[in-house]
């Protein structure tokens, strides 16, 4: 794991220096640190592009560490920040960047109709387009009456080795580990954890990795996002997308927003506030929705395409989440040691 973590460093940093490079011999107009999906990041951002005539260099994180190395990097260039806005696929790395100390408020207009559980109340980050915690799974290996309805149906034996889920090694699935940490309590959590890894799960290298061994079928099911989900039906892949833990008495599905925020000290304040004002849009937040990644409004007024590409619940106030009953300050506070912790427990 710490030789896969390097090399996850290194990429990192060879993607950081390339995309100054890139921006080398102009004037770097704005400089995003994206750990979203680098291909929906760029059509966002070649819109901004378009419309402000802006030059914007993006850096993005890898799908291993996703959030974790460019939270660290923007803590190391504290002293001298070299990026203006942070465009994180989750929110707890979003917060402990804020603890951290670097970042500026920035309450954008645009963010006005977002809720305000999706918004720090001191404007240090806000979210939107959030994804789901799901079970992809394959239609061609598992029965449609056997399909795996709650996150405790990966115990059975049955199942022992045919589903997976992505290191925890940072993104949504080390978010969602520190959620269910939070929820269910240090104890409990662990051994579910523990459980998992006796019932056989594969570990794969990113969320998108399972999206692939389940579409190929390689695994019965596995453990994703919405985004990757969809984008295995929108293929045609034998695929169905199951919201874990929906009945009566079970804990409900874990929503996780992206989130942005203004990077302390940033070379290009005045830009990165434009850009936050147009990520922040309805608008944007529609075309994210209407996109292959498929994202969830978190805002209730927009409008969702409902077209065959949609398999799954895209109408937040009809899916019972966990959300309510945690809080994501005290969730990116468990994030650390949480990861600390996976890390140890699949590796000895």
């Amino acid at each position: 794991m710490e030789a896969k973590q390097g090399m996850s460093r290194l990429l990192v940093a060879a993607a950081l220096a390339c995309a100054f490079a890139a921006g080398c011999g102009g004037k770097n107009d704005l400089v995003l640190y994206s750990a979203g999906d680098k291909i929906f990041a760029e059509s966002v951002v070649n819109e901004f592009r378009n419309q402000t005539g802006l030059n914007v260099v993006i850096a993005s994180d890898t799908e291993v560490t996703r959030g974790v190395a460019l939270r660290t990097r923007i803590v190391k260039e504290k002293d001298a920040p070299r990026a203006d806005v942070f465009w994180n696929n989750e929110l707890a790395n979003t917060i402990l960047l804020r603890q951290e100390g670097v970042l500026l408020p920035y309450k954008s207009a645009s963010a006005d109709d977002i809720p305000p559980e999706f918004k720090d109340p001191d404007g240090y980050w806000t979210g939107f387009g959030a994804r789901a915690r799901v079970f992809i799974v394959n239609t061609e290996r598992v029965p449609e009456a056997e399909t795996p309805k709650s996150m405790r149906d990966m115990l059975d034996p049955k199942w022992k080795g045919r589903f997976g889920m992505s290191v925890v090694t940072g993104g949504t699935t080390a978010t969602h580990a520190a959620a269910l940490f939070e929820l269910l309590g240090d104890d409990e959590a662990r051994k579910f954890y523990a459980d998992l890894k006796a019932n056989g799960v594969v570990l794969c290298n990113g969320n998108g990795h399972v999206k692939d061994q389940v579409a190929d079928g390689e695994l019965a099911f596995g453990w994703t996002d919405t985004n990757d989900a969809n984008v295995a039906v929108i293929q045609g892949k034998p695929v169905r997308i199951i919201y874990p833990d929906q009945g009566e008495g079970q804990i409900g599905t874990f929503l996780i927003p992206h989130s942005v925020c203004l990077i302390a000290g940033g070379p290009n304040p005045e830009n990165a506030r434009k850009f936050i004002d147009f990520l922040l849009k309805k608008e944007t937040e529609e075309k994210l929705a209407a996109s292959k990644s498929a994202q969830i409004p978190v805002r209730p007024n927009v409008l969702v395409p409902r077209d065959a590409a949609r398999h799954f619940i895209m109408d937040i106030k009809l899916i019972k989440s966990i959300n309510a009953k945690i809080d994501f300050g005290k969730v990116a506070a468990r994030l650390p040691k949480v990861i600390e912790h996976m890390e140890k427990e699949f590796n000895r």
